[in-house]
């Protein structure tokens, strides 16, 4: 209940939240300990799907490169993530689940979405939890632990995305 009362508290700097690269919040609301978000319909690929794809075309012995750090669209993929992280900081709003599948990959650019979703997680041991609401490979270690978020807890996931575009 504490949880979920100091995140409805934050819904307002969502929802205020306007940037090219942020994907719309129009309203919050909370049903008994159900949290419920309407934003924005993205109909287009996330970056996780465009991993994926890339994975599965390699899988299947076609030619491909490997990573996207190579793409043209890799540059601009980081420079509006990194924009739309600086612009919601500057707001006081922390995403705190910053991973490929939160990242749609539009003809106008990156757009992030899934603002305010690690909120919902934080002041709880991680390690400690028998069911993860969050993606494990984009955790920074004070998230784990159930420390307090702030800026850095988005970065860490930015460095986790950059490495896995530039690695594969």
């Amino acid at each position: 209940a504490e949880t979920l009362e100091r995140f409805m508290h934050q819904t307002q700097q969502i929802v205020a939240l306007d940037h090219p690269n942020i994907v719309r919040v129009y309203a919050w609301d909370k049903e008994e300990s159900y949290v419920l978000s309407v934003e924005e319909y993205v109909p287009y690929p996330t970056l996780q799907d465009i991993l994926d794809e890339k994975s599965a075309l390699r899988d299947q012995g076609q030619s491909t490169q490997t990573t996207i750090a190579g793409s043209p669209q890799f540059l601009g993929i980081a420079l509006d993530t990194i924009q739309a992280l600086e612009y919601a900081h500057s707001h006081g709003v922390i995403l705190g689940d910053l991973k490929p599948q939160n990242i749609f990959i539009t003809p106008q650019g990156a757009r992030l979405a899934g603002f305010g979703l690690g909120r919902l997680e934080e002041g709880r041991n991680l390690l400690e939890t028998p069911k993860l609401f969050l993606t494990a490979d984009y955790l920074a270690p004070e998230q784990i632990l159930g420390q307090t978020l702030d800026a850095r807890t988005d970065l860490y996931a930015f460095r986790m995305i950059l490495y896995q575009l530039f690695t594969g």
